[in-house]
């Protein structure tokens, strides 16, 4: 079964709620597994409410394109050991 998701709730009741769900008691006995799952979803929540970085993956995908364009364009390459003015 899915693992409940905050829905704009505070943290705290969310993680109330998350650990007295009935599925999540049965699938997760162990209380302090059950409470690093729970506020694994809310932290994977937060980060995409807050930021939009998170992808469906659990990855964050940060678009570097604007800096690389704005490199290229002052004249900026890659020598040797790191990043370097021509």
């Amino acid at each position: 079964m899915p693992i409940p998701s905050p829905k704009g709730e505070p943290k705290k009741n969310f993680l109330s709620k998350c650990m007295g769900d009935s599925v999540m008691v049965k699938e997760f006995p162990d209380e302090k597994q059950r409470y690093a799952v729970c506020q694994s979803k809310w932290k994977k929540n937060s980060l995409t409410e807050t930021t939009g970085l998170l992808s469906s993956k659990g990855t964050i995908e940060i678009d570097f394109t604007d800096q690389i364009i704005a490199a290229n364009l002052h004249g900026v390459s890659k020598r040797g050991k790191g990043w370097k003015n021509q």
